[in-house]
């Protein structure tokens, strides 16, 4: 899907009193992109309202219409290889996460237009839960332990990946905000999350149309090995 990226040096700031999210686009809405397809109007924009329905939206866990199928696939698969599921301490590790994005300096929370791109996970004391397009995934935790005060690893099996390592570092406790290394398949991967619990301590960029799915927003990639060195705030 194409993206769009913002060269606005000045934003527009416009108060919407009708519409299905009238009462959260108000005086703090921030517009980064407009533009009409025909009958379709897309924005993308920057809410700082933190009573902000999009938020609910994707930290929504709730299983819906479709997620029972392949979140059962997942489990049948686990049941088939006799890879039993186990119960662990996970400590004050938080359990619900939501993926990040980074723009210009800062961390936002992202609703997109089209949500098979969305991602979150869940832990319980007996499974790591992957959120995808492709629905809710469990997978077996092998092995988990704390490698320090502020890092938790795992060493997982799925339906997905049979050998998956990994890592939670946690670089600011007060906004849950973490760095997720993945190791998949032989290929490392790093990507930000946010404790779910504390999503609406950080802004929200949505990408919106009525009536069809359309561009995603063209996010910064942020430097990860500079974030991981950074001691971590608000401990």
């Amino acid at each position: 899907m194409k993206k769009i990226r913002s060269h606005l040096i000045l934003v527009t700031i416009l108060c919407y009193s009708s519409g299905a999210y009238a009462n959260d686009w108000g005086q703090d809405t921030i517009f980064l992109h407009r533009e009409f397809y025909g009958e379709d109007y897309h924005r993308i924009f920057i809410d700082t309202s933190a009573r902000s329905v999009f938020y609910d939206q994707i930290a929504d866990f709730r299983f819906g219409e479709f997620d029972h199928q392949p979140f059962g696939y997942s489990l049948d698969y686990i049941k088939k290889h006799q890879w039993k599921l186990t119960r662990r301490s996970l400590g004050n590790l938080p359990r619900k996460w939501v993926i990040l994005q980074y723009y210009r300096d800062q961390f936002y929370a992202y609703s997109p237009s089209d949500w098979y791109s969305h991602f979150k996970v869940a832990i319980t004391d007996t499974a790591f839960i992957d959120f995808s397009g492709e629905g809710p995934a469990a997978n077996k935790i092998v092995s988990y332990r704390q490698l320090s005060e502020n890092s938790f690893y795992f060493f997982l099996k799925g339906i997905d990946w049979h050998a998956r390592k990994l890592v939670i570092h946690i670089i600011d406790r007060k906004k849950g905000i973490a760095v997720f290394e993945d190791y998949r398949s032989g290929k490392k991967e790093y990507y930000l999350m946010i404790d779910a619990a504390k999503i609406r301590q950080v802004p929200i960029i949505v990408s919106y149309c009525e009536t069809s799915k359309t561009s995603e927003f063209d996010f910064d990639q942020p430097d990860f090995e500079k974030l991981l060195q950074k001691k971590v705030t608000n401990q």
